[in-house]
C-alpha cells in the first residue's frame, strides 16, 4: 500500500516537473538571457543548440527571440546565420531592422547595411544612428556627413552618435569641432570626447576637458584613469582611483591593468585581492591583461585560483599562451577545456601562424566544429605572411587566394589581407588589380595601396591620394607619411613639397592642445550648417 502511494506521488511529481519544464520551454523570458549570455561569451556551439531548441518549441516564431538571435550571430561574426534568422521573421519591426543593420555595420558590410536601411518600411533615430555608425566605421566620413545632414530628427543622442564614431575613427580635430558646435551635451557626450583624447594618448587634453565637465560619473573617472595608466603615469592613476566615489569593475580592473602594464605585479595582485567582488569577469580581464603584457606564468596562477571558470576564462588562458608563443601549453589547455569556443580555436590558428607552423594551423582550423569569418581570416592570413623572397611564396599565395574564394563571407579584413600581401611583397600591379575589385575601400585599404607605390619608389601614390580625397575618405597621419615617402623615394622632391603644402592647406592638423588649430576649415568637417 505504501509502495503504491509512493509510486502515485512520484508519478504526480514527474507530471508536475514535466509541466514546469514545458512552461519554461514556452516562456520567452527563459530563453532571452540564455541567448544574451551566448552573445557575451561568443559561444556559438551553445547558441546553436539553444537556437535549435527554440525552433522545436512553440516560440519558433517569437519575434523578440529572433531579434536577439540576429544580434547574437552578428556579434559572433556569423552574418550568414544572422541573415537567415532575419529572413524567417514574419513581420520584422523597426527593432528587427535596426539590429540587422547594426550587425552588418559591426562586420563592416557597409553596402548591405545601407541597402537594408533604404528598404526599411519605417525608421527611427536608432536606424539613422546605425547607418551613421556603418559609414564611419568604414572610414567613409563623407557619406556619414550626408546621412547626418539628411536625418530628420537630431537630438543629443544623434549628435553624440556622430561624435562617438568620429572619435572611434581617430578624427579628433573634427570630433572636437563638432563637440563645440553641439546645441546640447550630456554626460555621455562629455565622456565620449574625454575617452577619445585619452585613447589617442592626449592625456593632458583629456584632463582639461574632464575639468570642464559640469558633472562626472564613474565612466568619466575611468576614462581619465585609463589614460594615465596607459601613459605610464602610475601615481596619477592611483590618485584618480582613490577619488572615484563608486568604483565599478572597470575602475578596479583598469587600475590593476595599469599596475601590470608598468610591471607593478605585486601591487596588481594586492589590489586584485582587495576587490569587493572577484567574479569570473574580473578574473578573466586580469588574465587577458597579464597575457597581453607577456606574463603567461601569472595568467596560469590566477586561472588556477579561480573558483569557477567559464568558456571565456578558458579561452583567455589558451589565447594568452598562444599570444606568447607557448603553443604546447595552449594545446594542453585546449585539450582540458570542457567548453571549446570558436575564439579559442581562432587564437590557436593565429598562434601557429605566427610561429610559421601552417600545417598545425590548418589542422586546428579543419577540426573546428564551427567557423566564423574571423576563423577563415586567421587561416588565410597565415598563408599571406610569407616574404616574396621565400621559395614557397607563390604556392602560399595561391593557397591564400583559394581560401579567400572558399570563404562563405569575405569581409574587409579578408580583402585587405590579400591586398596587403601583394603590396608588401612588391607586386604592385596585382595589388592595384585587387584593390580595384574590392566591393568597398576603407581608409586602411587606401593606405595599403599608397604604401605599395611608396615601397616601389613610385610617385603614383600621390595620384592615388588625390583619388582617395575625391572619394570622400578622410586621410590620417599614415596616409600623409606614405604619400610623401613615395615621392621622396621616387626623387620627386618638388612634387613632394607641393603635396605637403596642399596637405597643410586642405587638412587641418591637431594643435598642441589637442583642439583644432586656427586656419581654414578641414575638408569634410562638420560646420555650423549641421545645425
Amino acid at each position: 500500500m505504501r509502495c503504491a502511494s509512493l509510486r502515485h506521488k512520484a508519478a504526480k511529481n514527474t507530471r508536475t516537473l514535466c509541466h514546469d519544464a514545458a512552461a519554461i520551454a514556452t516562456d520567452a523570458s527563459y530563453w532571452a538571457p540564455l541567448i544574451q549570455s551566448c552573445c557575451t561569451a561568443r559561444d556559438l556551439p551553445r547558441a546553436r543548440h539553444i537556437h535549435a531548441q527554440i525552433m522545436l518549441s512553440d516560440l519558433k516564431n517569437n519575434r523578440m527571440l529572433a531579434n536577439l538571435l540576429v544580434e547574437m550571430y552578428g556579434k559572433c561574426g556569423w552574418m550568414a546565420a544572422a541573415r537567415a534568422v532575419f529572413r524567417c521573421i514574419k513581420n520584422p519591426n523597426v527593432y528587427s531592422w535596426n539590429i540587422l543593420i547594426s550587425a552588418l555595420a559591426l562586420n563592416r558590410e557597409v553596402a548591405e547595411a545601407a541597402l537594408m536601411f533604404h528598404q526599411m518600411p519605417s525608421r527611427n533615430n536608432v536606424s539613422w544612428n546605425a547607418l551613421l555608425a556603418a559609414y564611419a566605421a568604414s572610414g567613409n566620413l563623407q557619406d556619414a556627413r550626408v546621412a547626418f545632414l539628411k536625418q530628420p530628427w537630431r537630438d543629443v543622442l544623434t549628435w553624440t552618435t556622430l561624435l562617438t564614431v568620429l572619435c572611434q575613427c581617430g578624427y579628433l580635430s573634427e570630433a572636437h569641432f563638432l563637440f563645440e558646435k553641439m546645441p546640447e551635451r550630456n554626460v555621455v557626450t562629455w565622456n565620449a570626447i574625454v575617452a577619445a583624447y585619452s585613447q589617442n594618448g592626449h592625456v593632458d587634453e583629456a584632463e582639461l576637458l574632464f575639468h570642464r565637465m559640469p558633472q562626472h560619473d564613474t565612466r568619466s573617472w575611468n576614462s581619465l584613469l585609463i589614460a594615465h595608466g596607459e601613459s605610464g603615469r602610475i601615481h596619477q592613476a592611483r590618485n584618480i582611483f582613490s577619488r572615484v566615489q563608486q568604483p565599478d569593475h572597470v575602475s578596479w580592473t583598469s587600475m590593476i591593468e595599469a599596475y601590470v602594464a608598468n610591471a607593478y605585479l605585486e601591487e596588481a595582485k594586492a589590489l586584485f585581492d582587495r576587490m569587493p567582488e572577484q567574479d569570473v569577469v574580473s578574473c578573466t580581464a586580469l588574465i587577458t591583461s597579464f597575457a597581453q603584457r607577456g606574463y603567461p606564468h601569472q595568467c596560469k596562477l590566477l586561472f588556477d585560483g579561480m573558483p569557477f571558470r567559464d568558456a571565456v576564462s578558458w579561452t583567455a588562458l589558451m589565447s594568452g599562451y598562444a599570444q606568447n608563443g607557448l603553443m604546447e601549453d595552449a594545446q594542453e589547455v585546449n585539450s582540458r577545456n570542457p567548453q571549446h569556443s570558436m575564439i579559442g580555436c581562432n587564437a590557436m590558428v593565429a598562434g601557429f601562424s605566427q610561429r610559421g607552423d601552417l600545417a598545425q594551423a590548418k589542422a586546428v582550423f579543419d577540426a573546428m566544429p564551427e567557423r566564423g569569418t574571423v576563423s577563415w581570416n586567421a587561416l588565410m592570413v597565415s598563408y599571406t605572411m610569407t616574404s616574396a623572397n621565400n621559395q614557397h611564396y607563390r604556392d602560399r599565395m595561391e593557397q591564400a587566394l583559394a581560401i579567400f574564394g572558399l570563404m562563405p563571407e569575405q569581409d574587409m579584413v579578408a580583402w585587405t589581407a590579400i591586398l596587403a600581401a601583394y603590396a608588401q611583397s612588391g607586386h604592385v600591379d596585382q595589388a592595384k588589380f585587387f584593390f580595384q575589385r574590392m566591393p568597398a575601400q576603407d581608409l586602411t585599404a587606401w593606405n595599403v595601396i599608397i604604401a605599395a607605390y611608396a615601397h616601389n619608389s613610385s610617385g603614383y601614390g600621390a595620384q592615388v591620394f588625390r583619388e582617395m580625397s575625391l572619394a570622400g575618405v578622410r586621410p590620417n597621419e599614415t596616409t600623409f607619411v606614405v604619400t610623401l615617402t613615395g615621392l621622396s623615394h621616387a626623387g620627386l622632391l618638388k612634387h613632394g613639397r607641393e603635396c605637403f603644402l596642399s596637405m597643410t592647406e586642405n587638412f587641418q592638423p591637431v594643435g598642441s592642445t589637442g583642439t583644432p588649430s586656427s586656419g581654414p576649415e578641414p575638408h569634410g568637417t562638420f560646420s555650423s550648417r549641421t545645425r
